[in-house]
């Protein structure tokens, strides 16, 4: 057995450490027994150093998410042409409701009935009338203009989504690189747009069916029911919108179908449950800010009684919407990156 060489402290004192905190048992015998005061000195170093304390981690927590709100600002700076989707998209939506209105007649019964207290009448009856002297064709045109304008929007918010990503990336984007992206994946977003929808209203639908059916039996149980399932159906719907924050952000960043960004998202959300619940704070924030920025705006145009003042009030609202939309929509992509890379540190 080997034999203990001293008792004396100082003779080890400049023994190196191990990874595990341990100084090597030269003498075949632990040290730490026989010096436990080096020992909790050079553990409580080690803790110190590699332990942060909680007030600095929220410190930390609040720097991060502080820089993704200011660097979301500054990407939507530097990029005005973001907002050229939004631009082609109500220009757009201009072209197809006049193409609408030509189409069906509607147009030469508004420019024909003189602007009187009962014009509203005039045009209700004209345009049923129009309606009845062929509805196939008028129907047809009306289902036809719904269709277009559909697939024009989503596909102007696919272009805008490919642009987002492209700033996020490199820093620049161009309207050519949108719209490829836009003709790539627009059929993904419609749907994860379908998708979206099923998941929300199909319980929605049966919830109200099934307290409409207790009604005959019961009003005033059958209302109490109805009021808990519709509760249940809002919160069902909210808790749907939060997993699916990020379900954009998945099929642009990882190339993927419907189905697979969705399934993607759910993961996500689920492994990154605080950064998700702190993204959806920053939104819901942002969204207070912009009701009570807007809410003066509707006021004055509730008064207004020029025609020009009420136009002007809603330009107004609709470029204050579509800042927010577009900074909310770069802040959410920053931030899905951001919680990747978080995740990929620890």
């Amino acid at each position: 057995m080997a034999q203990v060489r001293t008792n004396n402290p100082a003779e080890h004192a400049g023994a190196k450490k191990d990874g595990t905190g341990n100084i090597p048992d030269r003498a075949g015998i632990g040290a730490k027994y026989l010096y436990p005061h080096m020992i909790n000195r050079h553990m409580k170093r080690g803790m110190q150093k590699r332990t942060p304390t909680v007030g600095k981690s929220i410190e930390k927590e609040v720097h991060d998410y502080t820089a993704l709100i200011k660097t979301s600002f500054r990407k939507l700076e530097d990029n005005p042409v973001l907002f050229v989707p939004n631009g082609l998209a109500l220009l757009t939506s201009f072209v197809l409701a006049f193409g609408l209105l030509y189409m069906t007649g509607i147009l030469r019964v508004i420019i024909a009935v003189p602007v009187t207290l009962t014009k509203g009448v005039y045009l209700a009856t004209a345009i049923y009338a129009l309606m009845a002297a062929n509805p196939i064709r008028f129907w047809g045109i009306v289902v036809l203009y719904l269709l277009a304008e559909f697939f024009v929007s989503l596909f102007f918010v696919t272009t805008k989504y490919g642009m987002i990503k492209e700033v996020i990336l490199t820093g620049k984007t161009t309207i050519a690189r949108g719209f490829a992206f836009g003709k790539k994946h627009l059929l993904n977003v419609v749907g994860i747009y379908f998708a979206s929808l099923l998941m929300i209203m199909v319980p929605i639908v049966i919830f109200l069916l099934l307290g409409l059916l207790l009604l005959p039996y019961s009003l005033l149980a059958g209302m109490l029911v109805l009021g808990l399932f519709i509760l249940l159906g809002l919160l069902y719907a909210c808790f749907i919108i939060y997993r699916l924050v990020f379900v954009y952000p998945v099929m642009a960043f990882e190339r993927e179908g419907a189905m697979k960004s969705i399934k993607d998202d759910f993961h996500y959300v689920k492994t990154h449950v605080g950064h998700t619940f702190i993204t959806w704070i920053v939104l819901m924030c942002f969204g207070v800010v912009y009701v009570i920025l807007r809410s003066p705006i509707d006021v004055l145009r509730s008064f207004a009684t020029s025609g020009y003042v009420i136009i002007a009030l809603t330009g107004v609202i609709m470029v204050l919407e579509v800042l927010v939309t577009t900074w909310e929509h770069i802040f959410v992509f920053k931030s899905y990156l951001a919680g990747k890379g978080q995740r990929k540190h620890r």
